[in-house]
């Protein structure tokens, strides 16, 4: 789900967006201004509600809602992602079946890589069998990948880009691989 388009400080409910409104005015930032800042940082963002299907509120409820209910809900809902095994939802399913069947993911040491690179987040998951790296892609530009998180052998466990994995991470790509 995407942040709402909130396209007046009328629609907002967040007790702290609206102090945090009333005091940016009062210092004279211009509506439109505080407006985007309420948007980008604003914690209603996270208490629209559910998006379940296509329908009048989402199939959240037969009401009204105490927020809105974001426009993009006939297209993105729970109903939408269940039908595509490519969705987001599908991939948080595979991620949980590993977790489950792969001790490595919870019980391996947990030891970070590249904690300052601007762009990418990489880490290793290893027991006294096996060795995952995991390397996340948190922009969206195309990231060259250091050597030190390209495997030169591995099995890709789960990536959500499909194809040959290579040199570069495309945006907010993320994969795991299995490596010797």
């Amino acid at each position: 789900m995407a942040n709402y388009p909130w396209t007046s400080l009328d629609e907002v409910a967040d007790i702290q967006s609206l102090n945090h409104a009333v005091y940016a005015t009062a210092l004279g930032d211009p509506p439109e201004v505080v407006l985007r800042q309420v948007a980008e940082m604003g914690r209603d963002n996270a208490r629209t509600p559910m998006q379940w299907d296509a329908s009048a509120q989402a199939g959240f409820t037969a009401g009204t809602p105490w927020l809105p209910v974001h426009p993009d809900h006939v297209t993105v809902n729970v109903a939408a992602q269940q039908a595509d095994p490519d969705s987001v939802l599908a991939f948080y399913r595979k991620l949980i079946r590993l977790r489950h069947e792969e001790p490595v993911v919870t019980d391996g040491d947990y030891r970070p890589l590249m904690a300052d690179h601007p762009s990418l987040w990489a880490y290793t998951r290893s027991t006294s069998r096996e060795r995952w790296l995991v390397v996340a892609n948190l922009s969206g530009d195309v990231v060259e990948l250091p050597t030190s998180v390209r495997p030169s052998a591995g099995v890709t466990v789960l990536s959500t880009v499909s194809g040959e994995q290579d040199a570069v991470a495309q945006p907010w790509e993320a994969r795991v691989i299995r490596t010797p």
